[in-house]
């Protein structure tokens, strides 16, 4: 049960839903008779997209490099090495 605290979770979110929504794409055009899916499972897929990529750019706008990327300000590379980062 360690890796799950070592899981990258929004990683996991992402390719869960892509499993679901390629999945369900191959499905619907791959089947021989016609189907379709439910309007609950399309407003899931869609949910769980638009959730995805609001986590996705939250956790862009926070993190640190990003934010002194945008001021300006050049990471240390030597910070950088110690937390396990490329510079």
């Amino acid at each position: 049960m360690g890796f799950l605290g070592d899981l990258p979770t929004t990683q996991a979110r992402v390719l869960v839903t892509l499993l679901c929504v390629i999945g369900t794409a191959l499905k619907y055009t791959l089947s021989s008779v016609i189907w379709e899916p439910s309007y609950e499972w399309l407003a899931f897929l869609v949910l769980m997209s638009g959730l995805d990529a609001t986590q996705f750019l939250v956790k862009r706008k926070t993190d640190a490099n990003y934010v002194a990327a945008q001021a300006g300000v050049v990471p240390d590379p030597e910070l950088e090495a110690d937390r396990g980062k490329a510079p």
